[in-house]
């Protein structure tokens, strides 16, 4: 069996929390996306951007126009708000809104990254464990042979770097995909 297969068995325990964090950065990208949206009509209102009058959009039932007609959506109801309740309502509600969306999007930003170090912890503390176990099977012969210190610090040092090789590049592969759908 190779070492990555090896190491990667100890995470089976903990899929519980690699699951949670791959739901709370799925949200964050859902946030992130949102939030940059509401923010559109705000800084279009107080910069006074003249926009010509947006008719009433009609859904085609293509999935491609999907998102533009959702778009066109939200800038006619804000338009028609500003009509019906001033300019100054609908801008602190929109304001609210992208208040309340940056926060829901730090919330499960951190969320996510918290499930993710509860899943990093809990393997590493099994891979200790487990060199532990290990280490009070061995042979007395062995421990007459070897330098404490050496020991001691090989095991700390090789576990350390397998936290931060291969759980490092665990996280970037889960929080990338994210991160890359959200910016698209």
């Amino acid at each position: 069996m190779s070492p990555l297969k090896r190491i990667l068995a100890f995470a089976k325990p903990h899929q519980k929390y690699l699951f949670l964090s791959i739901f709370f950065n799925l949200l964050y990208s859902v946030f992130q996306i949102f939030s940059v949206l509401v923010m559109l009509p705000v800084l279009q209102m107080i910069f006074n951007v003249d926009q010509e009058k947006i008719t009433k959009p009609v859904y085609s039932g293509k999935f491609s126009e999907y998102f533009s007609y959702i778009k066109t959506s939200a800038f006619y109801n804000i338009q028609e708000s500003i009509t019906e309740y001033g300019a100054i309502k609908v801008l602190a509600a929109l304001c609210i809104i992208t208040a309340t969306s940056f926060l829901f999007r730090n919330i499960s930003r951190y969320f996510g990254s918290f499930m993710l170090v509860n899943y990093r912890v809990g393997i590493t503390k099994d891979l200790r464990s487990k060199v532990y176990q290990k280490f009070l099977k061995l042979p007395v012969s062995f421990f007459t042979e070897q330098r404490k210190g050496d020991m001691m610090s090989r095991i700390s040092n090789d576990i350390g770097s397998i936290e931060n090789s291969i759980m490092g590049s665990l996280v970037d592969v889960i929080n990338a995909p994210f991160m890359i759908t959200a910016s698209l």
